[in-house]
């Protein structure tokens, strides 16, 4: 039994602990759902900013104190209302404390940049106003402006220390300016603070899998998948971890679990595919392909590459079972749609159908004089019918094109060969193997050596 087949049989372990999966699981690769207005402790968590804390925050009179007193019902009710008050006393000698009770009526209303420079006008009249920071730092990263709001984290870090939400934020920042080892050290430390932070969670594993330590990644999302077993992103995070490890049994049993798990989407079903395949087990492999084909969200460029897998495995019925349902599965672009002609030249080619074969690919190259592949198993196709001229034309066109110009000397030289012209044969083994340096190449050229010496 081969590794793959173990641990798919071994999938059954799951069954019971999966069956009380979510059906539907809302996620995203790099989320900050914790951190969103619609999250009840994120608002907890900010309301309490409205507070006051003397010793890292400015000091307020008994009047700016009544004022305060005044909206603190409005805050909730009606902060519209709330927010014309305040800006009905505010000027540049009242207490910053109250442009930061501003700028979290404007945060809380959805009006950013507002907000932003009332947190602003915070900090220049008080410099070391922690919640105006924290609270701008927010505002930033809210917009997407992760350079500017990180000295702004740091700084509130600086002054009152940092909890999960501050390194979170920090960690957050630094991901999406491309610093990942700082991203990770930043998350180590608000997860050591909130644990169950799924954004924190999935920021470390980016982290981890972007700096490449993937057996840090496949060991820690072990105790994110034991705490949370239905969260399908964390199945998708480790067989990512497991192919970076070139461990694609384990891959596969996770792709597996996605699979039962109803979360499995037309890319990981291909991935599935293309393991099994690798492995010879081509049974499961058209399973997950016609998985993916059911699904019906599969692109034109993923379906017609499942179609190639097979064919390149001489799987020809299997693939033309496939190759049969892209057109009414898939919009096909003039590329696309080529490459399926092509496909289907050489699966009638292999099935012995070679006459209609030809005319596929004569239209192939009629609409796309360099297609080399095209142009190539037209030169077999002529080799086949002992018409060597021919095949030797479309062998030196093939040459001409980059992607096929290695495989279309090969072929001028076999038909230089056939025909006993060795020193030309020669010749072209030798410019394959200048551009292709291959130990099949080599022993080809020098057994054709060998011939045209004693010619």
């Amino acid at each position: 039994m081969t590794p793959i087949l173990h641990n798919i049989r071994s999938l059954s372990l799951f069954a019971a602990a999966l069956a009380a999966v979510p059906a539907a699981l809302v996620a995203q690769v790099y989320p900050l759902s914790t951190n969103s207005w619609d999250n009840p402790e994120f608002r907890e968590r900010f309301m309490g900013t409205y507070g006051f804390d003397m010793e890292t925050n400015p000091s307020v009179s008994r009047e700016e104190m009544e004022i305060f007193q005044e909206i603190q019902p409005l805050i909730a009710s009606n902060p519209q209302r709330a927010i014309e008050r305040l800006r009905s006393v505010i000027n540049r000698d009242s207490s910053a404390a109250l442009d930061q009770i501003l700028g979290n009526l404007y945060y809380q209303e959805g009006r950013t940049e507002e907000a932003v420079r009332a947190y602003r006008e915070a900090i220049r009249k008080f410099p070391n106003f922690f919640r105006a920071y924290q609270n701008l730092g927010r505002a930033y990263v809210a917009t997407g402006r992760y350079r500017e709001a990180l000295p702004i984290l740091l700084k509130a870090i600086e002054i009152n220390g940092g909890d999960g939400s501050m390194y979170g934020l920090v960690g957050y920042c630094y991901l999406n300016e491309g610093r990942y080892s700082s991203a990770l050290d930043a998350y180590r430390f608000a997860i050591m603070f909130q644990p169950e932070n799924p954004d924190w969670r999935t920021g470390k594993l980016s982290c981890l899998m972007r700096l490449g330590l993937y057996n840090e990644a496949a060991g820690t999302i072990y105790e994110f998948i034991g705490d949370d077993p239905g969260n399908h992103e964390y199945w998708t995070w480790q067989s990512n971890a497991f192919l970076s490890l070139e461990q694609t049994s384990r891959a596969a049993a996770n792709l597996e679990v996605l699979r039962m798990m109803g979360r499995a989407n037309p890319r990981s079903l291909q991935l599935l595919g293309d393991i099994y395949m690798n492995e010879g087990v081509t049974t499961l492999a058209l399973d997950a392909y016609r998985d993916a084909f059911d699904s019906g969200e599969l692109t034109a460029a993923q379906a017609v590459r499942m179609v190639e897998a097979l064919v390149n495995r001489s799987e020809y019925d299997d693939a033309l079972s496939l190759l049969e349902r892209v057109p009414e599965s898939v919009d096909l672009t003039p590329e696309e749609d080529l490459r399926v002609l092509n496909l289907n030249a050489r699966i009638l080619l292999a099935q012995g159908e070679r006459a209609d074969a030809a005319e596929i690919l004569e239209q192939v190259v009629s609409r796309d004089p360099m297609n080399g592949r095209a142009l190539l198993l037209l030169s077999d196709y002529h080799m086949e019918e002992d018409d060597l001229d021919e095949a030797l034309l479309y062998a030196e066109n093939a040459s001409k094109v980059e992607d096929t110009r290695v495989d279309g000397l090969l072929r001028m030289a076999r038909i230089h060969v056939a025909r006993r012209n060795y020193g030309d044969a020669v010749r072209e083994l030798r410019r394959a193997h200048d551009l292709r340096p291959a130990t099949y190449i080599a022993d080809y050229l020098s057994r054709v050596e060998q011939a045209a010496a004693r010619m």
